[in-house]
């Protein structure tokens, strides 16, 4: 069973700006090693920009593999498998240009961006597919909403996401989602 982690992943530095090598094949660690599909990018102007909580359902779920390229981020995911044993727990990372954070399936994915003209580059081991993408409200969980807060209490949101499922609809079995 696969849970999110922290990566150590090395940027490089100097006056002209960074650099880092986002391998492929990352078979140093078998958690990393996936058949990566796509690379998308993202770019956040302001700070305090949310992204999430994103998932897909089946069969198009997909493990994310995430880095700031350049500023920071509060990455944050809920597991939203009802059939694992951690179902509903909340795993959070403040991650840099150092790092990076791996999420399996079977999680729903948040992004806080911590500073201006945040660029994030993540990879994804399944295609985009519209039909079967699913937002979860951030606020809807009190745990996410105090780890958000302990940031702003006002996030830059966009209207799918301010749209998005309640946390509670999932619990008592008004939303179904197959991961």
């Amino acid at each position: 069973m696969d849970f999110p982690i922290l990566v150590e992943h090395p940027t490089f530095g100097d006056h002209r700006g960074n650099f880092c090598a986002s391998p492929i094949s990352m078979m140093s660690d078998t958690r990393l090693d996936k058949n990566w599909v796509q690379v998308n990018t993202s770019i956040s102007v302001d700070p305090f920009t949310l992204r999430g909580l994103h998932f897909q359902n089946h069969p198009f779920q997909q493990t994310k593999y995430m880095k700031p390229i350049w500023g920071s981020i509060l990455n944050f995911v809920i597991c939203v498998d009802k059939k694992r044993p951690d179902f509903g727990k909340v795993y959070s990372f403040n991650i840099d240009v150092n790092h990076a954070v791996l999420i399996p399936r079977g999680f729903a994915n948040g992004v806080l961006t911590l500073e201006r003209n945040t660029i994030i580059q993540y990879f994804v081991d399944n295609s985009f597919s519209k039909e079967h993408d699913q937002s979860l409200k951030w606020d809807s969980h009190p745990e996410i909403k105090n780890i958000v807060n302990q940031f702003t209490s006002l996030p830059i949101i966009s209207e799918k996401d301010e749209n998005g499922f309640l946390w509670d609809e999932l619990i008592s079995g008004k939303k179904e989602i197959v991961v």
